[in-house]
């Protein structure tokens, strides 16, 4: 079989190869940070209103708060001025320190500045606008791991109706399993594969040299109904693309990367644990989210008990050594959902 790097779509933007990523803040750090201010960090917006949290603040925060606009407190916190910052408390100062000092940079590196592709009218149709911006986002970052990890198959976990699938077949050049849960999701991707097909198929014989270059390049997409949960393992999933292949005995499975668009709660880290378990999962390319839905251990009201299978948070053994101080529980995991830009923006506007 020919290795990625022949195999995907010249067409689809290629990205630079990925920097060297800064280095991580560590982790201890961070989890006495967590420690001392959780009173602080588990509290939303709101409760400061119907609650009213802003009262049970230190007097030193509450009276050093009042006295400053709420766009200069915003940014102060987010600027990293320091001199601003000299008319604050110690202890609020160290806290705005620590916070900005231990957050994770979110900018976008690498092949994440890879420009969008451009989707053809058949690959469009039953797709909205949403959905369109994300696949048309996502394939590029596909495309580069793909030859990245010279794999020859993509799975996508939670494919629904095979909307991201049945790009990654016309336009990456590899064959694509979609492995999702609701049998009538499958059949509705089974059916607009066809419809897609049949619609280039017309437009190739009336002389459309696109649609037939698109035909051309297509790669097989299968689709499977089952459901990919936290006590699936590395052998489990294995034996599920395997079956959605049809390999016989004695053949090799094919180096694969693993796609999820939307991994909600558990599916992300499962996504990620199969990556670790099988060499033949050569890379994963996961766009999470609903991390509130991840289950936890935790003294937490909001947290579901531990299923059968594993639990989604921690993933690493370094954070379950420092357990129970780095819990985090069902508000920080959903706050961890929000966009920050949006509080910032509304954060840098003075109230009437």
């Amino acid at each position: 079989m020919a290795t990625a790097d022949a195999d995907v779509d010249a067409e689809v933007p290629r990205a630079a190869s990925s920097p060297v990523e800064p280095p991580l803040p560590p982790l201890d750090e961070i989890v006495a940070a967590l420690t001392e201010y959780r009173w602080l960090a588990r509290t939303y917006v709101i409760e400061y209103h119907v609650e009213r949290l802003a009262e049970r603040l230190p007097p030193a925060w509450q009276a050093a708060l009042a006295a400053t606009p709420l766009p200069e407190v915003t940014r102060r916190l987010l600027s990293g001025d320091d001199e601003g910052l000299a008319a604050w408390p110690d202890s609020l100062r160290a806290y705005a320190v620590a916070c900005r000092r231990l957050a994770l940079d979110r900018r976008p590196r690498g092949f994440h500045g890879a420009p969008p592709c451009e989707l053809d009218r058949a690959l469009l149709s039953g797709l909205s606008d949403k959905k369109r911006h994300e696949i048309e986002r996502l394939v590029p970052v596909v495309a580069h791991v793909v030859r990245a990890a010279r794999a020859t198959l993509v799975v996508d976990i939670g494919s629904g109706v095979g909307h991201l699938a049945r790009t990654l077949a016309y336009l990456v050049g590899v064959d694509v399993v979609g492995i999702e849960g609701n049998p009538a999701y499958v059949a509705g991707a089974v059916e607009r594969d066809a419809k897609c097909a049949a619609l280039l198929a017309g437009r190739a014989r009336a002389g459309d040299a696109a649609a037939a270059a698109l035909l051309a390049r297509r790669r097989a997409t299968r689709h499977l109904a089952h459901f990919v949960r936290t006590d699936t393992d590395g052998a489990a999933f294995e034996a599920l693309v395997r079956r959605a292949l049809d390999l016989r005995p004695g053949a090799p499975t094919p180096p694969l990367v693993i796609v999820g668009l939307h991994t909600c709660g558990d599916l992300g880290p499962t996504l990620l644990r199969l990556f670790a378990e099988q060499p033949f999962v050569r890379g994963v390319v996961s766009v999470a989210c609903c991390y509130m839905h991840m289950t936890e251990d935790s003294d937490d009201e909001f947290v579901a008990p531990p299923p059968a299978g594993r639990l989604g948070y921690p993933l690493s053994r370094a954070v379950a050594d420092r357990l129970p101080d780095a819990h985090l529980g069902w508000k920080l995991r959903e706050m961890a959902c929000h966009a920050l830009d949006a509080y910032e923006a509304r954060a840098r506007v003075a109230p009437a």
